[in-house]
């Protein structure tokens, strides 16, 4: 389904630009910073971890937002990065602020985040090297959307709002039970794979070990090397996360011929999320620099250091 087919489904529509006013309202130092994430909207500075975006040297230029506007980061709105404020503070004067008019906002949210407007809004965007795309509000006020009464709209993001609360609830639950699995299988790991028995350092085991190089994210691409980064190392177990590999083209050179991938090389997270692991099982491919690689001396031994290095025993020596 396109845009076409939903605004050709009888209901009455408007232009964004006719449903809500951009404000440029500045001169509100003193009020809280707020940003805006993809998957979770507007939310406060001071409620996010890993944020490092600094905040600019003149927060008098920042634009103020009330409650019930819609805040686009405009560099990442065709990858969902907009919401509806349930805050009140100031925001980069690079985003745009939104104040609905005989709208309600969650509802302008949900319909933009479907799958058929997000795609239209990657149509607006403009190319901005070297991943991602910059959107105008001479553009985004033209984007026809579906309007039901202000009555309908509420009720529809009242709906929705239930929802996702309800689905929120279950990922945690999920993500909780996947954690109390991961701690027994790790214990598991701790009594069958490090008995009480002499050990030796890793790097007895192994020939090489080495960081991935710097920069190669620019280097992404359709087709190329698979490209393993962080998100694609395991918390628990030594198969690669192939869901969202990446392909990039590395440049001729020592760089290139040093971060090449070979069966049975052990990749580890080094930034972040440390000590998960994964093993390499063949192809071309290549690795970011927050992963490192171990190339061991033996490649039959690659399950078996891969396995070790997740047990307790050995995180509490990183």
């Amino acid at each position: 389904m396109n845009v076409a087919d939903i605004l050709s489904s009888g209901m009455p529509t408007r232009k964004l630009g006719a449903m809500a006013s951009r404000v440029q309202d500045v001169g509100h130092a003193g009020e809280e910073p707020l940003s805006v994430f993809l998957e979770r909207g507007v939310v406060r500075r001071s409620d996010t971890e890993g944020n490092h975006n600094v905040l600019g040297a003149d927060l008098a230029k920042y634009q103020l937002v009330q409650p019930g506007d819609l805040v686009f980061n405009r560099l990442r709105t065709w990858q969902g990065g907009f919401g509806a404020s349930g805050y009140r503070g100031i925001v980069s004067p690079a985003y745009i602020v939104l104040r609905p008019r005989d709208a309600d906002a969650r509802f302008l949210q949900y319909v933009l985040l479907s799958r058929p407007y997000l795609a239209e809004l990657t149509r607006l965007s403009k190319w901005m090297p070297p991943s991602q795309f910059d959107i105008l509000w001479a553009d985004l006020k033209t984007i026809e959307l579906p309007c039901p009464t202000l009555t309908e709209q509420r009720r529809i993001a009242d709906f929705l709002d239930d929802r996702v609360a309800r689905i929120d609830q279950i990922i945690a639950a999920r993500r909780l039970q996947r954690a109390l699995a991961f701690e027994a299988l790790r214990a598991e790991l701790e009594t069958r794979l490090w008995p009480q028995r002499e050990s030796v350092p890793l790097k007895t085991l192994v020939a090489d070990v080495t960081s991935g190089p710097r920069g190669w994210g620019d280097l992404v691409c359709e087709e190329g090397a698979e490209f393993v980064r962080i998100t694609n190392l395991r918390p628990l177990g030594i198969e690669l996360d192939r869901t969202n590999l990446l392909h990039v083209a590395p440049p001729p050179g020592a760089e290139a011929t040093r971060s090449r991938l070979e069966t049975g090389d052990v990749l580890l997270s080094i930034t972040a999320v440390f000590g998960e692991v994964s093993v390499w099982r063949g192809g071309t491919g290549a690795f970011s620099q927050r992963v490192a690689r171990i190339r061991p001396l033996n490649r039959r031994d690659s399950d078996w250091i891969a396995w070790v290095l997740q047990c307790h025993s050995l995180h509490d020596q990183y």
